[in-house]
């Protein structure tokens, strides 16, 4: 059986969908306390936009470029060169990190009427999940593009 994120997954640009596949596989490419500090939000013309929390953690994570870049080709097959950081305020919680990218973001998202009558709610509730994340990071990825 095909799940419903690889399905969703398909239909996306293959920059936000590479995106998304890096920021799922972020813990495995920088490891834990650097995945807990930093996150991926936008692939643009294979240049990876990682958001970090502080300056110090951009510089940090900018020395070792090259070995990130290498660990996405090689793990996740994604032609990536080059990674640009951008520092914002926000803590990484796993278990409420789509709540917490609501509140980062200030945002009131309008829901497309087509997924709010689904009737099945945790299909509902995974489709509202990836559109809401959808939304985020495009937002996101403009902001980078400052």
């Amino acid at each position: 059986m095909i799940k419903l994120e690889n399905i969703i997954l398909n239909q996306l640009p293959k920059n936000l969908k590479e995106c998304l596949i890096t920021e799922k596989n972020w813990e495995e490419i920088v490891g834990l306390k650097l995945s807990q500090i930093s996150r991926p939000i936008g692939l643009n013309n294979r240049t990876l936009i990682i958001s970090t929390n502080h300056p110090t953690i951009s510089r940090e994570l900018s020395l070792y470029s090259n070995i990130i870049i290498d660990r996405i080709k090689k793990k996740l097959d994604i032609n990536v060169e080059k990674l640009k950081f951008k520092t914002s305020d926000y803590k990484v919680d796993k278990k409420s990190n789509t709540e917490d990218k609501d509140k980062e973001t200030h945002l009131k998202i309008d829901y497309p009427n087509y997924i709010l009558e689904i009737e099945n709610k945790d299909i509902r509730e995974k489709i509202l999940n990836i559109y809401k994340t959808l939304k985020i990071r495009k937002i996101k990825c403009n902001e980078g593009d400052e």
